[in-house]
């Protein structure tokens, strides 16, 4: 295991949405620690590549995801200063480590539509003018930004539960959103990933009509 020293991994945060993004799909396993689940993530992998890779118990993957908003970066390990990383060479490829997962099995409605982590993670995510940010907002009104989506969903569309209502926004300017150093992870029928909260970005978007 070895520290990485830099200033971002992941999605470089642009001022501009001319400038080229890095790939928007990445590959994650988890390791099973008596700290937490061990979120490991590659950017580099194909689907077929992480596909062969077999784990061994302790061991899992996430499904490939792909980012929602136009750009992001982890700020750090959970654990490092800010700027450093924690990587390691795992079943044959680098990974590094973005995220742990602290707590998990969490509900939010009776019928079991969503479920959720709380994850320990330094995230940025950016959303460029015109983007359209896709919001869960919770009945009391808390606000989860949709931050990534399982690459092979079965439905756009996920189930949303009474009390809870899913917003549609266009950012009329660049957004940079800092997520909760504790971000609240709620997964969708669909497997989509809502994160947060945050504010209510844009503002007006949140309001109840």
């Amino acid at each position: 295991m070895r520290v990485i020293a830099t200033v971002m991994l992941a999605l470089t945060v642009m001022a501009s949405p001319t400038t080229t993004l890095a790939q928007n799909v990445g590959f994650e396993i988890l390791e099973l620690t008596p700290e937490g689940l061990i979120t490991w993530i590659n950017f580099e992998l194909t689907e077929a590549q992480f596909d062969a890779i077999e784990l061994p118990p302790g061991w899992f993957k996430n499904e490939p995801r792909e980012g929602d908003p136009d750009a992001s970066q982890f700020l750090s390990s959970p654990d490092l200063p800010e700027g450093e990383f924690r990587g390691d060479t795992l079943f044959g490829y680098d990974w590094t480590h973005v995220a742990t997962v602290i707590d998990f099995g969490l509900t939010f409605d009776e019928q079991g539509l969503l479920s959720g982590s709380i994850v320990n993670k330094r995230h940025e995510i950016v959303y460029f003018a015109d983007h359209i940010v896709t919001m869960l907002i919770s009945p009391e009104g808390d606000v989860y930004p949709r931050v990534s989506r399982d690459l092979n969903r079965p439905t756009d569309d996920p189930t949303v539960p009474a009390g809870w209502r899913l917003v549609e926004y266009p950012i009329e300017r660049d957004q940079v959103l800092r997520l909760p150093d504790q971000t609240v992870v709620i997964r969708a029928d669909n497997e989509d990933s809502f994160q947060g909260p945050v504010w209510c970005l844009p503002r007006g978007a949140c309001r109840q009509d």
